[in-house]
């Protein structure tokens, strides 16, 4: 019989196990058996308190997911390039300030500051989109530079070269463990120059400084890229002057500069026969009387000499007041001419007109007594001719119809007093024969005569001093006609009837 080593029961002949114990007969413990002669014990069910802890904790975890992908897609870069980019499309200035930061603390990004860069990229709308595409290519490379580490940005830079641009995509800290991106936008430090001492200088309406020197030189800002108006007022001791002029802050410095000069210089004006002037000849500039006499002192300013501003003079001659045709200040010398009033010009074609009618009944009488519109010396012509024309037997018939005055031709002269020049064609008809000669007919013909008048102080009205034939083709392009009431025929007194 054979025994158990470990516990003494008894084994069979070919046992190779005990069956109470598990021993192998040469003294090894059978685990396999040990567990199968074990009872099983039955699985307890989950607890309501077990289920509801494991339910708890898988919502906990997919809602962190959910949690982090919302701050996630919240924070991304990618949300914030697409809020840019739609702010610009819509031009919606308030929005655009929102996204928009600066590293210039001193840089004020309101609603309003944005709208000159808004308005600029209005005008360049490649440049908007070349500004989209750098941001995206900037938050491409960020996350180059996560997964390899590498240069990417640089490699970037050297295949893809556009304009500089004003705005980048930056990191700045985190939130918890998330990235947080920020678009910043280049602020910009003005150099301002101007060229007037007390020139007033403005940036989009609002003033930035006076000028205490002249050639000023100044720097202000911040300001940000975009369009932007620079105005400068300069207040002189007769004229405000002003300027105003749109530019360009690109943002590709962060310091620019741009000038306000104002094309102002000292002006000299030269009025016509000015010797021959007394009392005041005042200047105007724009059509306000600045408080200048011109008599005393010829020269004057600083003015704008651009043509902006217009300049003229009102003296005092011995027929009244003129003034002189207004002229552009396109330099520093100006030459003005006087402007004939249609009341000289009215009473020097009426002058005229009576004269013709008078000098015809004075050559055919040998009497000038009643001649009133000329000169004592041309009288004293006229006198002569009719006398000649007598002794000579010449006999005239003729009627005076009208004549017809060039607007364009009147000029005032000086010489030995005020003269007024003007061009006319009359009408007459009539004859000019010897008393030995049978009488022609009377035909219709035209004079063209430049007339001189001259202004008589004593008399103080325009008398005819001279005439002379008019060579030159007469203008009818503006002309005014006076017509002969009577057309009345004078014939030579001395002709046998």
């Amino acid at each position: 019989m054979k025994y158990c080593k470990e516990c003494g029961s008894q084994l069979s002949e070919t046992a190779s196990f005990c069956n109470e114990c598990g021993t192998s007969v040469n003294g090894t413990k059978n685990n396999q058996a040990a567990i199968e002669t074990q009872p099983s014990i039955p699985r307890q069910p989950m607890s309501k308190r077990s289920k509801v802890l494991l339910i708890s904790g898988i919502a906990a975890l997919l809602l962190l997911f959910g949690v982090h992908k919302i701050i996630e897609t919240f924070m991304s870069k990618e949300r914030l390039i697409e809020k840019f980019e739609t702010a610009l499309l819509e031009k919606d200035a308030k929005e655009l300030a929102k996204l928009l930061t600066s590293n210039d603390k001193k840089l004020e990004i309101t609603e309003k500051s944005v709208k000159g860069f808004i308005k600029y990229l209005e005008k360049n709308p490649e440049k908007e989109r070349e500004i989209i595409e750098t941001l995206e290519i900037q938050a491409e490379s960020n996350d180059q530079k996560k997964k390899e580490d590498s240069d990417f940005l640089e490699e970037w830079m050297n295949e893809w070269n556009p304009s500089y641009s004003p705005v980048s995509l930056e990191q700045k800290g985190k939130f918890l463990f998330y990235d947080k991106y920020q678009i910043t936008i280049n602020a910009v430090y003005l150099i301002v120059e101007t060229n007037y001492k007390d020139t007033v200088l403005y940036i989009d309406g609002k003033k930035i400084a006076t000028a205490n020197e002249p050639d000023f030189e100044g720097t202000f800002g911040p300001f940000l890229p975009g369009i932007h108006t620079l105005k400068g007022t300069l207040k002189t001791d007769f004229i405000d002057l002003k300027d105003e002029k749109e530019f360009v802050i690109d943002g590709n410095d962060n310091k620019e500069s741009v000038d306000l000069y104002f094309d102002a210089e000292e002006v000299t004006v030269e009025l016509p026969h000015s010797e021959y002037l007394s009392g005041s000849a005042k200047l105007y500039i724009n059509g306000k009387d600045v408080g200048v006499n011109v008599l005393e002192n010829h020269t004057f300013g600083p003015v704008l000499t651009n043509g902006s501003m217009k300049v003229q003079v009102e003296v005092d001659l011995p027929w009244g007041t003129v003034k002189t045709e207004e002229a552009a200040i396109e330099g520093n010398y100006i030459e003005l001419d006087y402007k004939i009033d249609d009341d000289v010009k009215t009473t020097a074609m009426n002058t005229v007109h009576t004269y013709l009618d008078e000098y015809i009944q004075a050559y055919t009488s040998v009497d000038t007594s009643k001649l009133t519109t000329v000169t004592d010396q041309y009288k004293e012509e006229i006198l002569s001719e009719a006398t000649t024309a007598k002794e000579n037997e010449e006999i005239l018939k003729a009627q005076y119809l009208g004549t017809d005055f060039d607007l364009d031709s009147f000029n005032l002269d000086y010489n030995d007093g005020w003269n007024l020049v003007l061009t006319a064609q009359s009408k007459l008809k009539g004859v000019s024969y010897y008393a030995n000669q049978e009488a022609p007919e009377m035909e219709e013909t035209s004079w063209d005569q430049i007339y001189y008048l001259t202004y008589d102080t004593k008399e103080k009205k325009w008398l005819i001093n001279s005439r002379e034939d008019n060579w030159s083709s007469f203008n009818t392009e503006n002309i005014h006609s006076l017509k002969s009431e009577s057309s009345k025929l004078y014939t030579s007194v001395y002709a046998d009837n």
